[in-house]
């Protein structure tokens, strides 16, 4: 008997590199969805300290205009 054998060569090629660049943008994707409220919440808590600092500074300095137009008056 003969026998006649054929090899076939299946191609399941699977492109990776799309598979990989869909893995990086979900990652990328998930971190920005976790960072964007965070750095929101802490861009609003440094502009309220700085709020509060600059306001601070304009008591400091209309008290020391006060305590120097008291000193001025003559009664």
């Amino acid at each position: 008997m003969q026998q006649n054998s054929t090899t076939q060569t299946t191609t399941n090629s699977v492109d990776l590199r799309s598979s990989d660049a869909y893995i990086f943008v979900n990652n990328v994707m998930g971190a920005l969805i976790i960072m964007f409220p965070v750095m929101l919440f802490l861009g609003v808590k440094v502009y309220k300290k700085y709020h509060v600092a600059v306001l601070h500074k304009k008591i400091a300095t209309l008290e020391k205009l006060w305590h120097l137009d008291v000193k001025n008056k003559k009664y």
